[in-house]
């Protein structure tokens, strides 16, 4: 089944003194996600990422275009909202709630039914290092823990379809690899995931199907790990013996084992091992390109 449809999207901004100059962001945008894939949507800085993923949850007036849910047009049938987990860029919360309350609020305006609700709040509170923060105020979190607040709750939910855009800013090594995990875990279970991302390693170690836009146009779309390498290479992200986090390049194999052993000599601690593919250098081609 189709999870997601977005049909011919199109939509303009005015701009300038008294509005008179126009700026069209998105320029015939179509894509499909099937149920249970996880989707990656990549483009630089105003592309029109943003503007698809608004248009998609109704947030803004589109020009034209058709965008579905399950098969269900989201102006005719609102319900499907319901279904829907989200999590913004810049996260905004109701800052006076404690973290715990806010996780309660949003679990009873879902409407969720659980009887291991209890449970899983604990389990995802814990996961994202909130637990001993539960009774905290919002306001007084860092960035990068109202983002683990938001990620938590949405994980608790287990939306049917969840939109992601820039979903590891703000968070470190660990918290990046357990947001993947988590992703991986819903995807398996049956949901939808369409991630918007700049980092473009997470969002091929993730993604079945990738989507490139660029000038408001869909400029490229396919499987990314069916792109040809151009050489072997691997990135390692790294926890020095300070507990300093770190990341570096390496260009073959011979050279990462040589930088294994250096790091567990030093006393440090390897976070993760990723393969460098051609994601990344299709990206920047094919922005180059349009």
């Amino acid at each position: 089944m189709i999870a997601i449809r977005v049909e011919d999207l199109k939509k303009t901004y005015k701009s300038g003194f008294l509005k008179k100059s126009k700026f069209q962001a998105l320029k015939g945008v179509s894509f499909e996600i099937k149920e249970g894939e996880i989707f990656g949507f990549l483009g630089p800085n105003g592309a029109g990422k943003t503007t698809t993923i608004l248009s998609m949850l109704n947030l803004i007036k589109r020009d034209s275009g058709k965008i579905s849910f399950f098969e269900k047009e989201i102006e005719k049938d609102v319900e499907i909202f319901k279904d829907i987990g989200y999590i913004p860029e810049e996260p905004y919360l109701y800052n006076f709630l404690k973290v715990r309350e806010f996780i309660n609020l949003g679990t009873k305006l879902s409407g969720i039914e659980d009887k291991d609700i209890e449970e899983k709040i604990e389990k995802y509170l814990k996961l994202f290092d909130l637990w001993e923060k539960r009774e905290n105020i919002i306001k007084t979190l860092s960035k990068g823990q109202k983002q683990r607040v938001l990620l938590a709750l949405n994980f608790i939910l287990e939306p049917k379809i969840l939109i992601l855009d820039e979903p590891f800013r703000g968070l470190d090594p660990v918290g990046i690899r357990i947001v993947r995990q988590e992703i991986e875990a819903l995807s398996k279970k049956g949901s939808t995931i369409f991630l918007s991302s700049h980092i473009i390693s997470e969002v091929e170690a993730l993604c079945s199907k990738v989507s490139i836009i660029n000038n408001g146009l869909i400029v490229w779309e396919g499987n990314p790990k069916e792109i040809p390498r151009k050489e072997e290479g691997f990135k390692v992200l790294y926890k020095s013996k300070e507990g300093v986090f770190s990341g570096k390049i390496l260009k073959n194999q011979e050279e990462l084992l040589e930088f294994l052993k250096e790091i567990n000599f030093s006393g440090g601690e390897i976070v993760e091992v990723l393969q460098e593919t051609k994601l990344e250098d299709y990206f920047y081609e094919k922005v180059r390109e349009n």
